[in-house]
């Protein structure tokens, strides 16, 4: 592949629809996100290690493997695997809400400590926090983020941990308008 097209108009009409591109087949590997058309991959790279030192390869005749993610509805959506895959729920502020918690026992149909990914929603300001009580780590994010597992931090043990294992409660608050 060397370049991708995206017909005018689509990326307008889908709200938050991407496309993934990925280095190995079954969606693995590097990836490059795209939410527009890319006449020539060759200008966008990645880094790879190989002989012992890093290489700076060009996209273009890599990508083995493509997702398009497409998303009808307004809100966080956050899913239990990485690249916006598997189980989904879209979190959102009802009318009126200042600011909404959205603990494990919430987060039915994915869980305690396993969101893998996130689409994010501009309208919002979001905060991860890794314990129910919002005690412990937090992050704060503001863009769309494919796989939580490479975003690190070290719990109260000293550990290093991933927050695509560590996630017990987000909090949504609604972003000032400017």
């Amino acid at each position: 592949v060397s370049s991708i097209g995206i017909p005018s108009g689509f990326m307008s009409n889908v709200p938050k629809t991407k496309v993934i591109l990925f280095e190995n087949t079954n969606q693995g590997g590097q990836f490059l996100e795209l939410d527009q058309s890319n006449p020539d991959l060759q200008k966008n790279t990645f880094q790879k290690f190989r002989n012992g030192r890093f290489l700076k390869l060009p996209w273009n005749d890599q990508v083995s493997s493509i997702k398009v993610v497409k998303r009808q509805k307004n809100g966080i959506e956050i899913f239990d695997a990485p690249f916006y895959g598997g189980n989904s729920l879209i979190l959102t502020l009802q009318p009126g809400d200042q600011s909404r918690l959205f603990t494990n026992e919430v987060l039915f149909g994915i869980g305690n400590d396993s969101i893998k990914s996130i689409l994010y929603d501009r309208s919002y300001i979001v905060t991860l926090f890794e314990n129910w009580d919002k005690s412990g780590n937090s992050l704060e994010i503001s863009a769309d983020i494919p796989n939580l597992s490479v975003l690190t931090f070290k719990n109260s043990q000293g550990e290093t941990v991933n927050w695509g294992e560590s996630i017990s409660t987000i909090e949504i608050k609604p972003r000032p308008e400017e």
